[in-house]
């Protein structure tokens, strides 16, 4: 009697140790698969950060953020060569003006007079992208140029395409020094800028294609409750 019941204990207890052991594998299974999908997906970034803009495109309009005195450059080049009508610089100082540009930016003046407008109230990339949907749906515009730096342009292009459902965003990469030459790796502090981005960007991806999803499924739940 004592030993059939020592021996129903230990199957137990042995029953419980091979399910602890499989639990701790599938949780060191998904880690391992989240590490690689990570691992794979910054590899992929980081060859979409250094691309050499197409140089053969055209829009209704341009769109540049603001971050750089070589994002405003390439984006005045594009409106000089007639890439498109009319361009909208976001995220402007507050107490920036067109006279401040056209000093640092010199020849810009006819442009800036003409065929330029100025966000001055977004702060955040998301706040780029709103303030570039407001702006497009005010001109019916069907499709534009997006100008910023390459390591910025996936989580850009991924905001303004959420924002602009229907609109043609068109990315044109502002690539410069060590991400022109290939060694911006070689560099910690840019290496460190490239991964917070890479983070930023992956969490932009998820608010943009997951949330959505989300949310549509909570008014079927909802819906699907009130019928009841």
């Amino acid at each position: 009697m004592t030993e059939s019941v020592t021996h129903k204990r230990r199957k137990r207890h042995r029953r419980r140790r091979g399910f602890l052991r499989r639990a701790v594998d599938g949780i060191v299974g998904v880690f391992a698969v989240v590490g690689l999908a990570a691992v794979l997906g910054f590899i992929f970034f980081t060859t979409k950060v250094a691309e050499v803009p197409s140089s053969n495109i055209k829009a209704d309009a341009i769109v540049a953020l603001t971050g750089g005195q070589d994002r405003l450059a390439d984006a005045f080049d594009l409106l000089r060569q007639k890439r498109a009508t009319r361009m909208l610089i976001s995220g402007v100082h507050p107490t920036t003006n067109p006279r401040e540009l056209e000093r640092v930016l010199p020849g810009s003046g006819p442009l800036l007079g003409c065929c330029v407008d100025l966000d001055h109230q977004a702060l955040t990339t998301a706040g780029n992208a709103l303030a570039t949907k407001l702006w497009v749906e005010t001109h019916g515009y069907k499709s534009v140029i997006l100008v910023t730096s390459g390591w910025h342009m996936p989580r850009a292009q991924a905001e303004l395409s959420r924002s602009l459902p229907g609109v043609q965003v068109i990315p044109y990469p502002v690539v410069t020094g060590r991400f022109r030459d290939g060694t911006w790796w070689q560099d910690s502090e840019t290496l460190t800028t490239v991964i917070g981005e890479y983070i930023k960007y992956v969490a932009a991806l998820a608010h943009v294609r997951i949330a959505p999803r989300i949310a549509t499924e909570a008014a079927d739940v909802a819906r699907a409750g009130h019928d009841l």
